[in-house]
């Protein structure tokens, strides 16, 4: 079957800063847009929070700190402003501006969730650019039947109060639904346009989420 790449779907285009918030697949979307257009585009990879340090095959330079304007050609770029405990630090929002001239897009992973697949958000999360054009959410469809606890959910009492769940509980379609759609929850601080991607697919599951959602949400799966 044809596979339509990852940055057409989601309509990511130059001049673009994406915001990737959310759970469940932030990286991997991060890593494999860049790896699709690094052929053909400046790719910026880059975090307001901070992130693992990829596989040498996820990107082509890598700079702390700065980058020389004159070295930037087609190709991944990963950016932070220090390294700690192997994980490359966030940058500042004047580092966004300074470097968007160079770079044909940008992409930013500016959600943490400590390796889990579902979140709440605490009041200072996600940390979105001011420059952001697309603001994508990853929602991992296949939490649905979790049991909610420590164990699975990141920031639980957030994530409760959100969802109106309660400890213990099984995640449902309605859970899902409140998270995203509720001014505290998964878009909270978006700029641009929203758009919803699904890694992994449940068609059934889907459609019923589409169902409820706003409708000024766009969903990629």
């Amino acid at each position: 079957m044809f596979l339509i790449e990852l940055f057409k779907k989601l309509n990511i285009k130059k001049g673009d800063v994406v915001s990737i918030v959310g759970a469940g697949g932030k990286t991997t979307l991060m890593f494999s847009i860049a790896t699709e257009l690094k052929d053909i585009c400046k790719i910026l990879i880059c975090t307001t929070t901070k992130i693992f340090i990829p596989l040498k095959n996820q990107f082509d330079y890598f700079y702390i700190g700065d980058i020389p304007v004159d070295v930037v050609k087609n190709g991944r770029y990963l950016f932070g402003s220090s390294i700690k405990s192997k994980k490359i630090l966030s940058i500042l929002e004047e580092d966004i501006l300074k470097y968007k001239p160079l770079f044909d897009i940008i992409l930013i992973e500016a959600d943490g969730a400590r390796m889990k697949s579902i979140k709440g958000w605490k009041e200072h999360e996600p940390v979105v650019s001011s420059s952001t054009t697309k603001t994508i959410g990853v929602v991992d469809i296949l939490n649905i039947g979790k049991v909610i606890n420590e164990e699975n959910v990141h920031n639980i009492e957030e994530f409760m109060d959100i969802t109106g769940s309660t400890m213990l509980e099984r995640i449902n379609l309605s859970h899902i639904v409140s998270m995203i759609n509720s001014p505290k929850g998964l878009f909270k601080n978006s700029i641009g346009e929203k758009i919803i991607y699904i890694p992994k697919n449940d068609p059934a599951a889907v459609n019923e989420l589409l169902k409820s959602l706003n409708y000024s949400i766009k969903v990629v799966t």
